[in-house]
């Protein structure tokens, strides 16, 4: 082995090439092949070389008469099969499978609805005994957020009238209550009606041997249908029945389908009367109340009955507070309140928790959510007073309802055991106007006597 001055290795091989370089600037050959180097004697004062490497043999494919050598050779004809078969295998397998993936998933609920005529809360008006402008009573309604409901307007007298009329009075109603936008709902058609009353004396509407209305005659429900549209005409928009009878509510429930086209009519089932239910305004009777009667899931929102309550004759017999903390819960329960004695009185009590109460009452979690009881931590030999409990809804606001009818002590109520329940919340209602917090804890909120709260909270599912 051979090293020249600048420590390039030749190997035994190459001995016979001169690698010396030269300072003339002579090409001197390093390998065999036809790269050459040039060294260029350099004037730099540190005597640096100049190095010059000629052109390299550089790869440049394939040309395409040497490609075509290849296009039907058996090893690529196979392997481009294969890959041919293999792409669209692949592409197959990830078709099933996100097919797969979209049946499997779980199918993401609609969202909940409610018929209109048990969202709001409605004010009565009995146009047989209260005597008071038909303007005030829309006004109260709408200032109110809420419909109106007078009832007994379809009786015997006026079944299946053709044209529909009314009184003047009822008339003036319900022109006032069309031009402030405002439903009117009366009570259902009298299920028995005498022959007498019948138009055209039609007897064939009713059951054999009976003054029962026929409600699997389809000739009966074809009148029946247009007489309602008419009223829905007229300005009543909504309807109440109390009925039990699954063969009248079935017949209701397909003349609903054709009423809600028919300017957003509807007929409502079920109603209760506080009078009969409570007994008492108190804690227990409202929480048995709750339990016993009204529809606590998620999926039941459409069960809530109708309830009739009257605050006014309540607090003529009863406690101011209670009623008015009754109130509270009943607005946000799973029910819907007919409120009576309201029409005709003037300065209205507790006006301002009405409004406040209408508005929250529409939100998402009061108008679908479930219903489930807090627990209240009660001192020795003391009773509960209390009505405490949440309303949930997987994506909306909760909110938490608590009062204590006790009238001299506070209570400390608890949420923290419900699913769900988040672990602060703000106040957005408080029924005594005093300085307490604007924020609690829901494992520990405290009410003086005789007070309300409602709380709203982000849940946790």
């Amino acid at each position: 082995m051979t090293e020249d001055k600048n420590g390039v290795d030749h190997g035994a091989a190459n001995a016979e090439t001169e690698m010396a370089p030269q300072e003339d600037g002579t090409k001197v050959p390093l390998t065999t092949d036809n790269v050459e180097v040039k060294f260029s004697s350099n004037e730099s004062p540190n005597g640096d070389a100049k190095v010059d490497i000629g052109n390299t043999v550089t790869f440049n494919g394939l040309t395409k008469e040497e490609l075509m050598k290849f296009g039907n050779d058996p090893f690529w004809v196979r392997l481009r099969w294969f890959l041919c078969i293999l792409f669209w295998a692949g592409w197959l397998a990830m078709l099933v499978m996100a097919i797969v993936i979209i049946i499997q998933a779980p199918q993401c609920k609609p969202p909940p609805t409610m018929d209109w005529v048990k969202e709001a809360a409605i004010v009565e008006h009995d146009v047989n005994q209260i005597e008071s402008d038909e303007k005030d009573v829309v006004e109260l309604a709408k200032e109110l957020n809420m419909k109106v409901y007078v009832p007994g307007l379809l009786n015997e007298e006026n079944f299946l009238q053709d044209p529909v009329e009314f009184r003047e009075d009822v008339e003036a109603l319900l022109k006032a209550a069309m031009e402030a936008n405002i439903f009117v709902v009366t009570d259902f058609i009298p299920l028995q009606v005498g022959p007498a009353n019948l138009l055209g004396n039609q007897t064939d509407f009713l059951k054999p041997g009976t003054e029962e209305l026929d409600f699997e005659n389809e000739k009966f429900l074809d009148k029946l249908e247009m007489y309602l549209e008419a009223l829905v005409d007229k300005g009543i928009q909504g309807f109440v029945t109390n009925t039990d009878d699954e063969i009248v509510k079935n017949a209701t429930y397909a003349i609903n389908s054709h009423l809600k086209e028919h300017g957003n009519g509807v007929i409502g089932h079920g109603v209760l009367d506080a009078q009969q239910e409570l007994k008492e305004i108190s804690a227990e009777s409202l929480k048995e109340f709750i339990r016993k009667r009204l529809p606590l899931k998620e999926d039941e929102h459409n069960d809530r009955p109708f309830l009739k309550f009257n605050p006014v004759a309540a607090r003529a017999i009863g406690d101011d507070d209670k009623v008015r903390l009754a109130t509270l819960v009943l607005m946000l329960a799973p029910t819907t309140p007919i409120f009576q004695g309201f029409a005709g009185t003037k300065d209205l009590k507790d006006m301002k928790l009405l409004k406040e109460l209408s508005s929250i009452r529409m939100q998402k979690a009061i108008k679908f959510g479930e219903l489930d009881f807090g627990v209240a931590s009660v001192e020795a030999n003391s009773t509960d007073e209390t009505v405490a409990f949440t309303r949930l809804l997987k994506g909306t606001p909760g909110y938490a309802v608590a009062v204590n009818m006790d009238p001299a002590n506070n209570v400390t109520v608890s949420f923290a055991d419900i699913k769900g329940v988040g672990t602060d919340g703000n106040v957005v209602l408080r029924t005594l106007e005093r300085e307490a917090p604007t924020k609690y804890k829901l494992d520990a909120v405290t009410l003086g006597p005789n007070e309300g709260l409602v709380l709203q909270f982000a849940p946790k599912f």
